[in-house]
């Protein structure tokens, strides 16, 4: 497999000030293309450190390093004067290139740096903004330089992959399987003799978040089947791997309820909605989705949904009594097949001994089965939200699937 080095230049990334979204536009880019990444470096707007990085990219035989940044007409874009230093190369300037620049844009006074590239190289056209971009290989390592400015960056980075006849992307070389349910310590552990057995074929990454884990499969081009070996995860990790690659929960779920013909109607409380809003967010929900109340304050919890007050008194908002109501009451307002409530304590206050924040009641109804679980989310109110709708989520699947 070969290897490439992504080089950064530019002191407002160092300071903060910037994302650096080039690096992780080109990884992906290149994972698609079974070349792997094994560095991002950013350096400062000098020219010292960047002819030094550099060259020790060279020096440990990457096959391509990507710059980008200090390509502007300004003080501090030097980019081009460290590679004229290090490469022993000359500045030369595309004056029919300039000129088309000029008029495309309508700049009179564009400086002519934006038309200069090494004479070592090939330029790289930018059909957005107006700094040149350029490629060139030299003992053996290909070496691009691109703006810094994402949008242009992502524009030059595809040209030069299309130009490039040998980096064309690969069918199937990167697949990832969704799992929840699981936390990554306990799923480790139980692949880790099917990762022990496959390591040699395929690269496998865990990418944890508060919505599950991510196992990516990286095909390593070296006569491995990566469809078989993922089936074969797939049905290792069947009580938990619920799709592949884009594909959400929430759709997931879409898919077989709209299949099934089922119905659903969701009452939440301290989720506040999302729960509902994660699945009208999906093109079709309305072949399933009938509704949703948000039953935030007790005095709707009674009103709306016919919750007792002695009975809101006697165990509590955030309680597996009224959790379970709120399915069921939720269920026959919207006569729905299947319905979610949820209740709980987001933080950072209202948490007692008995039930601290992060508390909450899931409760899912399916026709005649009722099943709730309580959950303790130590996060923040957003991550609770989160947790919580991929927690209820997560329940439903495992009924209906």
């Amino acid at each position: 497999m070969k290897i490439a080095g992504i080089l950064t230049i530019g002191n407002e990334i160092l300071q903060g000030y910037t994302l650096d979204l080039n690096a992780n536009s080109i990884s992906k880019e290149l994972t698609k293309r079974n070349i792997k990444t094994t560095i991002h470096l950013t350096v400062p707007d000098e020219i010292f450190k960047i002819k030094e990085k550099i060259n020790k990219f060279i020096q440990k035989d990457y096959d391509y390093i990507f710059i980008t940044g200090g390509l502007g007409p300004t003080h501090d874009d030097i980019t081009k004067q460290a590679l004229v230093e290090l490469f022993n190369a000359k500045l030369i300037f595309l004056k029919s290139r300039h000129q088309k620049i000029i008029k495309k844009f309508n700049k009179v006074k564009l400086p002519k740096c934006q038309s200069e590239i090494l004479d070592i190289s090939k330029p790289l056209e930018n059909k957005i903004g107006t700094a040149l971009g350029m490629y060139f290989k030299y003992n053996g390592t290909n070496i691009i330089i691109m703006p810094g400015v994402p949008i242009e960056m992502k524009s030059m980075l595809d040209l030069y992959l299309n130009e490039i006849k040998s980096l064309k992307t690969s069918n199937n070389n990167v697949i990832t399987i969704n799992t929840s349910g699981i936390y990554e310590t306990k799923l480790s552990d139980m692949i880790k003799d099917f990762i022990i057995k496959n390591e040699k074929y395929i690269y496998f990454s865990f990418l944890p978040s508060y919505e599950g884990v991510k196992i990516r499969l990286t095909d390593l081009g070296v006569g491995g089947n990566i469809n078989k070996i993922k089936d074969e995860l797939l049905h290792l990790l069947d009580k938990y791997a619920y799709g592949l690659n884009n594909n959400t929960l929430e759709m997931t779920i879409s898919n077989i309820l709209i299949k099934k013909k089922n119905s659903l109607s969701i009452c939440e409380s301290c989720t506040g909605g999302f729960i509902s809003k994660r699945f009208t967010d999906i093109p079709g929900s309305s072949n399933f989705f009938l509704g949703s109340i948000i039953a935030y304050d007790n005095s709707i919890k009674n009103a709306i949904l016919d919750i007792p007050i002695k009975y809101l008194d006697k165990y509590g908002a955030v309680s597996h009594q009224v959790s379970e109501l709120m399915a069921l009451n939720i269920s026959k307002k919207f006569n729905s097949d299947i319905s979610i409530s949820c209740t709980g304590i987001s933080g950072p206050e209202g948490g007692t001994k008995e039930k601290p924040v992060g508390k909450v009641f899931i409760t899912i109804k399916f026709f005649n089965k009722i099943v709730t679980k309580d959950f303790i989310f130590k996060v923040d109110r957003n991550s609770h939200r989160l947790m919580t709708k991929q927690a209820a989520l997560f329940m439903l699947w495992t009924l209906i699937k």
